[in-house]
């Protein structure tokens, strides 16, 4: 339930006519990564039960760490307890080259996003699909890249923390220009999904005082001004409120179309921190 001392924001309508609210919010516990121990062992072939599927991941560097696969398996691990996804389990592929999860058919999607890097950021908004001319201060290849965007069909973006960037709303309803990363996800200390009030899912989400102090400048700028501001998942748009007022405690509150599903990914995304190098799903099967 929403505390009376929390700062609101309310949010401009997404494509759907969905409400986003960005607010202050309670914080959750931080799971840091574990140090890396020895290596992981390469597990026997995965036997797919009924009511079951199985999503093989590779690694997307040729020439990784020694101990990356190690931590891409902790991250995981994590991501599976903080979505909670029950009979869901994660090894080294017999090959020692990847990843294999096997959970419920009901929760393929969620199981297919445990790989993604999860690089997070919060971003200015630059324009949205009603812009008819670029802003001042993006260049002209910039803004033909976002003319030509299509969100039902466009594949995920490269962060790019420091450029300017285009991408689309996770249900892809929406496009945007963004500007640079004006605070980092490395911010984020804790991140949780919870629901409000009318029982709508939403993720608390706590910044440490570095990720408070730039998110309070930018919130302070952009206070009143009817202008936006991403959340955003290895380029992806989670939710991009209009920013109403300050936020200077550090302490935010996301919420948008979220299912419970949905709101527990994201929180683990931005809890659980980015893997070392983003697994590539190679197969599915079950």
């Amino acid at each position: 339930m929403v505390r009376a001392r929390w700062k609101q924001v309310v949010a401009a309508a997404l494509g759907l006519g969905a409400a986003v609210t960005l607010s202050g919010c309670s914080s959750g516990l931080d799971k840091p990564v574990p140090a890396p121990s020895s290596p992981p062992s390469p597990q026997p072939a995965v036997v797919v039960s009924s009511g079951q599927v199985v999503v093989t991941f590779t690694l997307g560097s040729a020439s990784p760490a020694p101990d990356t696969l190690e931590r891409d398996l902790s991250i995981i691990k994590q991501r599976i307890a903080a979505e909670k996804l029950g009979d869901t389990t994660v090894s080294v592929s017999r090959d020692g080259r990847g990843l294999v999860v096997q959970g419920p058919v009901a929760a393929k999607d969620q199981l297919e996003m445990l790989g993604r890097a999860g690089v997070p950021g919060f971003r200015p908004v630059l324009a949205t699909d009603g812009a008819t001319s670029a802003p001042q201060g993006v260049s002209a290849a910039l803004w033909q890249q976002f003319t030509a965007l299509d969100c039902h069909h466009a594949p995920v973006s490269d962060p790019q923390p420091a450029a300017q960037i285009v991408a689309c709303q996770n249900d892809g309803s929406q496009k945007y220009v963004l500007d640079a990363t004006a605070v980092s996800g490395t911010s984020v200390t804790s991140a949780g999904a919870a629901t409000g009030t009318g029982g709508i899912w939403l993720v608390n989400v706590t910044l440490d005082s570095r990720g408070a102090a730039e998110f309070g400048q930018v919130t302070s700028r952009l206070a009143g001004t009817g202008e936006q501001f991403a959340i955003t998942v290895d380029g992806v748009v989670y939710s991009a409120p209009t920013v109403q007022e300050a936020i200077t405690d550090g302490k935010l509150q996301i919420t948008g179309q979220f299912t419970q599903s949905t709101a527990q990914s994201l929180a683990a995304l931005l809890q659980n921190g980015a893997l070392p190098v983003a697994l590539d799903v190679s197969s599915v099967s079950g």
